[in-house]
């Protein structure tokens, strides 16, 4: 057996994963020269096998443990940590904004400290204090709500994410929190002072205390640009995955989903070894099958029954060089290869694969029949293009003629977003080396799980002694196959609408502060004859003059966003126009409404009301 793709397709990623984790882990002095070592004995492999080699597959690349193990999830993690570090961002500019608001009505209360002999320091450690201590209360109430949280989340996370039993709200979590709260607090509980610093006491003292500084209106205004640009690049990211992940459920996998059970056996050595203690031995492996099969047609409700190595999504996967008759041999190091899969008669029927041309297996094809092989259309693309590949005959390493009986339907075997590569179906009862751990499929006409007590029944009247693991119906296994997707979809859209509720949020609130400043201006112009619609239109315009700023370096950034992610997409380009154009138009909805309130406030001013108010 040749896992030459296997190796290719390994070696592609490990690059891939090394060139994409340069910087974040070192190796030291010892491991890089290991990995040195084996790298140069790896690039003695073609001279080893002569110099016509010229296979991608040959030579070592040696990458870290770890990189190795999450670099499938590694560009994921890293966008959902981007996301939740833009969620923070925007958070933090309500913070500002809220302490800024909050500095200009105590403009008065500190022109008077000022006055009475308080320094700029001593100021300064009073709005720090009450800063960080509103930060601090507030990441301690979020590290609460992590630790329970994340326990519950636990249960929903895929299956095979890397590590995700390590997962867990300690006293890291806790040093990363308070860390990031203080800084927070810091950072923003400083942006009063500094506002205060343009202003001496006695002006203070001189105004009412509700105006605002030119430069005030302009960090205001930035900040709720920044807010709707941030809001903006999450929305369009949800959208793409959105997207990206309804056309990866559109996919049809190439076989039926509805009313299928399978689980896997573990065969003991007496089942295993038949290939090297003879035929003998393997006609009784066959038998064990045959009887299995025939006594689970038995149980009321199932309509066939068959097996199978290699189970489609399931992760298992073994490849196979091969020749095709009549063809000039290879150059060394280059082969033929299609992935194996060993299966039982009535296994296309039972699971739904259809038969495009030729026949199926059937009980006769065993080990004292004609040896015969069923191929893919991927296959036939790929080898023999518009021949028909029916009755030509192939061979493996072990040097034995099969001829090709049979084309079926593409299959989705290594997941719904990799196209389906060449494969080549052999007859359970003509393989030579039995596989330990053979999966067996039922068709029902009833719901699936309702068989499985007489399943488990079925196989220990036959042999109590082997074992039946992962019983679980075709639709669970293609849901699992696609929980990585799935779970990055949903936290993205989670902290999307975080990000668009906060910004809103936000922008509520400094329109409000603004219409508040300038209720005395409303008011005169009511007086002189200004129109409802007139000042609606008025604060609405300034409103929506910021949203579209915002919009337009959020779909800056959405690009980049979309770049990076790219490899995460499927069925779609990551600069598509219509998630780019619907989340802007949908963020612009928001923020119209976010801001129509107070405008609307405005503009039903009374104008005595507005002339006496201070």
């Amino acid at each position: 057996m040749l896992e030459e793709k296997r190796l290719r397709n390994y070696g592609t990623d490990a690059a891939r994963t090394e060139q994409a984790g340069q910087g974040s882990n070192k190796m030291d002095k010892k491991n890089d020269q290991v990995a040195h070592r084996r790298i140069v004995a790896g690039r003695e492999i073609p001279r080893e096998y002569g110099q016509n080699n010229n296979s991608p597959a040959t030579g070592i690349t040696a990458v870290p443990l770890g990189q190795y193990v999450i670099a499938n999830v590694r560009t994921a993690l890293f966008t959902l940590l981007a996301a939740v570090g833009m969620v923070l961002l925007i958070a933090c500019g309500n913070i500002a904004n809220l302490l800024l608001t909050r500095g200009v009505t105590r403009q008065k209360e500190i022109a008077v400290r000022i006055a009475l002999g308080a320094s700029r320091s001593r100021l300064a450690q009073q709005l720090l204090t009450e800063s960080i201590v509103l930060v601090l209360f507030g990441g301690l109430l979020g590290f609460l709500f992590a630790r329970m949280g994340v326990p519950a989340i636990l249960h929903y996370l895929p299956g095979d994410l890397p590590r995700a039993s390590e997962i867990t709200v300690d006293g890291r979590v806790l040093t990363f929190t308070a860390l990031i709260s203080l800084s927070t607090g810091i950072l923003f509980g400083l942006l009063p002072m500094f506002q205060h610093q343009r202003v001496s006491a006695q002006d203070s003292l001189k105004q009412s205390g509700r105006g605002m500084a030119p430069s005030q209106s302009r960090l205001r205004s930035a900040l709720v640009i920044g807010q709707v640009a941030i809001a903006l690049v999450l929305l369009t990211g949800a959208g793409l995955m959105i997207k990206s992940f309804w056309t990866l459920l559109s996919v049809s996998p190439g076989f039926q989903t509805e009313h299928i059970l399978t689980a896997r056996l573990s065969l003991p050595p007496q089942y295993t070894n038949g290939s090297v203690f003879g035929v003998g031995q393997h006609r009784r492996i066959s038998a064990f099958q045959r009887e299995l099969l025939e006594r689970v047609r038995g149980i009321p409700g199932v309509i066939s029954a068959a097996f199978t190595a290699y189970l489609p999504l399931s992760g298992t996967e073994s490849s196979w060089a091969f020749d095709i008759e009549g063809r000039p041999p290879r150059p060394v190091g280059v082969y033929n290869v299609a992935y194996y899969r060993p299966v039982s008669s009535d296994y296309f029927q039972t699971i739904g694969i259809p038969i495009l041309r030729g026949r199926s297996f059937a009980p006769s094809d065993d080990e004292d029949s004609p040896l015969v092989a069923i191929i893919n259309e991927s296959m036939v693309r790929a080898f023999w293009g518009q021949q028909n590949p029916v009755g030509q005959r192939v061979r493996f390493s072990d040097q034995k003629w099969r001829t090709i009986v049979g084309v079926v339907g593409d299959v989705h075997h290594e997941s719904l977003g990799t196209k389906p590569e060449p494969e080549m179906y052999i007859p359970y009862g003509q393989i030579a080396n039995v596989e330990s751990r053979p999966t067996i499929v039922l068709r029902t006409s009833v719901e699936p799980t309702s068989v499985t007590s007489s399943l488990r029944q079925a196989l220990s009247q036959l042999d109590a002694g082997v074992p039946m693991d992962q019983i679980e119906t075709m639709k669970q296994i293609v849901s699992s196959s696609v929980g990585q997707p799935r779970f990055r979809t949903a936290v993205l859209f989670v902290l999307a609408f975080l990000a668009v509720f906060v910004a809103s949020i936000g922008l509520y609130g400094i329109m409000s502060y603004l219409i508040s400043q300038r209720t005395r201006e409303f008011g005169i112009r009511v007086a002189v004859g200004a129109s409802t619609g007139a000042l609606l239109r008025l604060v609405l315009g300034q409103a929506l003059k910021l949203v579209s700023i915002g919009i337009s370096l959020g779909l800056v950034g959405a690009m980049v966003l979309g770049k990076s992610i790219a490899g995460l997409l499927y069925g779609i380009t990551p600069f598509d126009t219509a998630t780019f154009a619907s989340m802007s138009l949908l963020l612009a909805v928001v923020a119209f409404a976010a801001s129509y309130i107070p405008a609307r406030r405005a503009a039903s001013v009374d104008p005595m009301v507005a002339l006496r108010y201070e």
